[in-house]
C-alpha cells in the first residue's frame, strides 16, 4: 500500500539564469544529502521536473526524459538539461517552485502551481522507490530527420557506446536491434532487415526511414527503447 509521502520537507521559489541554471537552497542541498560536484539525475512526468541522486533508477514507464545528468555546482547551482528546458518553455527569469521530497526534488514552473496535486506526487515518490518492474524504459522523440537524441546514460543502459554500429531487426511492432553482426541470421521470431546505423558524433542514432513507416513513426513522435532480459526494442508509444 502507498504510503503518504506527499508532504515535502523543504520548499523555495528560485528563477532560472540565462543559462539554464537554478539554485538550490541550503536547506534543501543539506536535506538531501548533498555535495559540491555530485552528479544529479533528472526526469520529467506531467508539468512536473524531477530530481535524484544519479543512483535512482528513472527510466521507468511513465517518466519522460530520463537520461541526463548533471553536477551540482558552487553556490547550489545546477543547470536543467536543455531539451528539458525546451520542452517546457522554461526562459530565462522563469520562477521555479522547488520542493524537497524524502527521495527527490521536485520542481514546476510558479504559474503551474494550480496543477499540481497530492496524487500525481505520490505517484512520483511511489514510482521512484518501485523496484519490481524489470524492464526499464526510455521515451526519446523523434526529430524531422529521423534521428533520435540519446545520452552516454541512455547508450549505457541500452547497452551500447557511441562506437556502436546498431542492427535493427523487426519483431511484430516493435523494432529489435543490437550490436551489428555479419551474421546475417535474423534471431529466432525475428525478421532480417538488411538495416544498420552508426552513433553519430552528436550522439544521435538514425531510425532508417522504412522501419519508421513500417511502425508508422512519424517526426515528432515520442518512441519508447524496451529494455529486457532477452533483448532491447524499440516502439510506437502510439500503440
Amino acid at each position: 500500500m502507498a504510503t503518504d509521502i506527499c508532504h515535502s520537507l523543504e520548499f523555495a521559489y528560485k528563477m532560472v539564469d540565462h543559462v539554464g541554471r537554478v539554485i538550490l537552497s541550503p536547506k534543501v542541498i543539506q536535506g538531501f544529502g548533498l555535495e559540491e560536484g555530485e552528479l544529479l539525475a533528472f526526469t520529467t512526468f506531467k508539468h512536473y521536473i524531477i530530481i535524484t541522486k544519479k543512483d535512482k533508477n528513472l527510466f521507468k514507464r511513465d517518466f519522460m526524459t530520463a537520461g541526463f545528468l548533471r553536477k551540482l555546482h558552487k553556490l547550489g547551482r545546477v543547470t536543467i538539461p536543455l531539451e528539458i528546458r525546451e520542452d517546457f518553455n522554461i526562459e530565462q527569469y522563469q520562477e521555479l517552485h522547488i520542493r524537497l521530497f524524502h527521495n527527490c526534488i521536485i520542481l514546476n514552473k510558479s504559474e503551474d502551481d494550480e496543477k499540481n496535486n497530492n496524487e500525481d506526487l505520490q505517484f512520483i515518490l511511489n514510482r521512484i522507490e518501485d523496484s519490481s518492474e524489470d524492464e526499464k524504459f526510455v521515451y526519446r522523440q523523434i526529430k524531422n530527420n529521423g534521428k533520435v537524441q540519446l545520452t552516454d546514460e541512455i547508450l549505457n543502459l541500452l547497452g551500447f557506446t557511441r562506437k556502436s554500429d546498431i542492427q535493427f531487426f523487426l519483431k511484430g511492432d516493435m523494432l529489435a536491434i543490437r550490436e551489428y553482426s555479419f551474421d546475417v541470421k535474423a534471431p529466432v521470431g525475428m525478421q532480417y532487415t538488411g538495416q544498420s546505423r552508426k552513433i553519430d558524433h552528436l550522439v544521435r542514432l538514425d531510425i532508417p526511414k522504412k522501419l519508421r513507416e513500417k511502425l508508422n513513426i512519424k517526426p515528432d513522435d515520442y518512441i519508447i527503447f524496451t529494455v529486457k532480459e532477452n533483448g532491447t526494442y524499440i516502439s510506437s508509444t502510439k500503440l
